[in-house]
């Protein structure tokens, strides 16, 4: 369970850059300085989607303040803004078909969503949902195209949501299940009959199955989510079984398939020798064919994004697209019906992003939009995977980048320990562009996947469990350590920013490890465990914490020896604090009573909230 969020905003790379001013001078270098704003922008167009037929395509883009839904035709290049007279940002949106799109938008009266009909044509518009008081959430299913689509619907500041039909046509909504408010997530066989439901209480999620026709639920198996893993993610082609990560009776997650009708796994799809298939639900994820109504492939993480394919035609699709863009992670974004023309993100450790549409009738690559044109490929520096040896002799990998043009040898660093801590770093330029920030000023970047991250095992996962501030601590060090007896950082000028665990991280390092940082920035993070466990929000398992952090009663010693509330004493390093007022999880005390602490001994440190 991920109990303290990924990261932190780029913002922190402002607040690092102004608290490293006179912790000495980073080398000048022929590089050209990229104006900080550049890294902290939003992309310019976002959520593409090709439209059913594949004639035109849609996407979402900031206009006159508001977020607003474009469709552009491929065969003229006009394009026409659809929602150009709403007062509110578009949060969502797909196509009902190839002339009608479906919206989800937050109504001022109630402020809650609602959906909402708009044809291309624009003779048509119409909000769907008027009921007062409730959400109603699109939801991206693998049913095929009808008059009906799956939607979330749920109480107003109600977490608990069930799933409904939306006749998108007549506005008609059906209730396909009751919550008990137990159900966590929802699952449809692919003609919407039969139904998995995913409960999760406590340190246990059960598995439950309504096969069509069926009245009620039947247990499926019900496992131990602090320390096994099993996430349905969609039913085979016959719909009698299941297709699901998992590593229930194995150290790795791997991609299964598994009979529901005999409570048991039937084979296994793929594994990865060494890396986890499921670690991040923004990226990994399986890919179904409704042409050939089969799976497709498995995108996941190895040191990079990669696949894994089932299917030739996919395969053929991803090799063509290889060939155009080498060293480039290629990513299938939308596709039509017919399956024969898509949208591709391509990006790297330097391009955040680039979309092209693939017609594989004509072998055309078109390009669409640069997402980040103001962050040239060739200006950003090199992120490359490395691994060195922690001092218990554990294999621990991370990423270092560089920065262009510097001779790679006693360079200030800046050490970026992830959230999570159930998370994990990543090769490509994603949307926390802080790296390349740092890497543009002349400073190396240290990326850890210390132990505790996601991505690496069941076993690897576990080693981390009670271990902040102590193993999962000094995997960091080891790194810092690793880079300095190699030359490459200089060990009088190596800073550590990060935020929510990362933030738990900068308090960490600078508190049990004075000697070896100049200075910090900490965003959000947890610096008493005892206060942060007590102000947690219900929703968060308290259970799993205990495990995975330790007690607070029958632990006590632990936390106490781990929070660096309790060792202000050892830190002197100048600090910057940033906390953000509605944290739902990281409560604002973790930051403020750090900062009391600190200036009670005239310490140095700096504080935004």
């Amino acid at each position: 369970m991920v109990f303290i969020g990924r990261s932190a905003t780029p913002i922190f790379g402002l607040l690092l850059l102004r608290l490293l001013t006179g912790c000495g001078s980073v080398d000048q270098t022929p590089v050209e300085p990229i104006a900080v704003e550049n890294f902290i922008k939003n992309p310019t167009k976002s959520s593409f989607q090709l439209s059913p037929d594949g004639s035109r395509y849609a996407y979402l883009a900031s206009d006159a303040g508001h977020q607003r839904i474009f469709v552009v035709e491929l065969a003229s290049d006009q394009t026409l803004c659809l929602t150009s007279k709403l007062e509110s940002d578009v949060g969502d949106y797909l196509w009902a078909d190839s002339g009608t799109l479906l919206y989800q938008q937050t109504s001022p009266e109630d402020s809650c969503d609602k959906i909402f009909r708009v044809r291309i044509d624009q003779t048509d518009s119409a909000c769907l949902t008027e009921e007062n008081d409730m959400n109603f959430r699109l939801v991206r299913s693998s049913q095929g195209r009808s008059e009906r689509r799956v939607i979330a619907v749920s109480a107003a500041g109600d977490r608990v949501w069930e799933p409904h039909w939306l006749d998108w046509r007549s506005a008609e909504t059906e209730r396909i299940s009751r919550n008990p408010g137990t159900i966590n997530e929802w699952l449809l066989d692919h003609e919407g009959q039969g139904v998995i439901a995913v409960s999760e209480q406590g340190c246990d999620t059960h598995i439950l199955y309504r096969a069509a026709g069926d009245a009620g639920f039947l247990p499926v198996l019900t496992y131990d989510n602090v320390d096994d893993y099993f996430r349905p993610v969609c039913f085979s082609p016959d719909n009698r079984n299941v297709y699901a990560y998992s590593n229930l009776g194995r150290d790795l997650i791997a991609l299964v398939e598994y009979d529901l009708s005999a409570n048991v796994e039937s084979r296994v799809l793929f594994q990865d020798p060494e890396h986890d298939l499921f670690g991040d639900d923004e990226v990994d994820r399986v890919g179904y064919s409704r042409t050939s109504n089969r799976l497709a492939y498995a995108f996941y993480t190895s040191w990079r994004r990669t696949y894994h394919f089932f299917d030739e035609h996919y395969r053929d699709v991803v090799s063509k697209l290889e060939d155009r863009f080498d060293d480039h992670v290629i990513r299938l974004v939308s596709s039509n019906d017919a399956e024969d023309r898509h949208i591709v993100k391509i990006s790297s450790d330097r391009l955040r992003g680039v979309y092209y549409l693939f017609d594989e009738s004509t072998g055309e690559i078109r390009m669409l939009e640069d997402s980040y044109p103001w962050l040239d490929e060739a200006s950003m520096a090199s992120k490359r995977p490395i691994t060195f040896t922690s001092r218990d002799g554990r294999v621990i990998h991370g990423y270092l980048t560089l920065p262009r043009a510097v001779h790679p040898e006693d360079l200030p660093l800046v050490v970026v320990p992830h959230g999570g801590p159930r998370w994990r770093n990543y090769w490509e330029m994603d949307r926390f562009t802080e790296v390349q920030l740092f890497a543009n000023r002349g400073y190396a970047v240290l990326n850890v996947n210390f132990r505790g991250s996601s991505g690496y095992g069941k076993e690897f996962l576990k080693s981390g469990f009670k271990q902040n501030g102590l193993d999962v601590q000094n995997d960091i060090t080891d790194g810092v350590r690793f880079l300095v007896d190699e030359k490459i950082a200089d060990e009088d000028r190596i800073a550590i920013v990060g935020g929510s665990y990362g933030g738990y991280a900068v308090l960490a390092g600078l508190a049990f490890t004075p000697d070896l940082y100049a200075c910090g920035v900490d965003l959000f993070g947890v610096s008493n465990f005892f206060t942060f466990l007590e102000s947690l929000p219900p929703w968060i398992s308290r259970e799993s914490l205990y495990r995975t952090i330790g007690h607070p009663e029958h632990d006590s010693d632990l936390l106490r020896r781990t929070s660096p509330l309790f060792h202000v004493e050892n830190i002197t390093a100048p600090l910057l604090i940033a906390q953000g007022g509605q944290d739902p999880i990281v409560n604002r005390a973790e930051s403020e009573q750090m900062v009391a602490a600190l200036r009670e001994r005239n310490m140095d440190v700096q504080y935004i909230y």
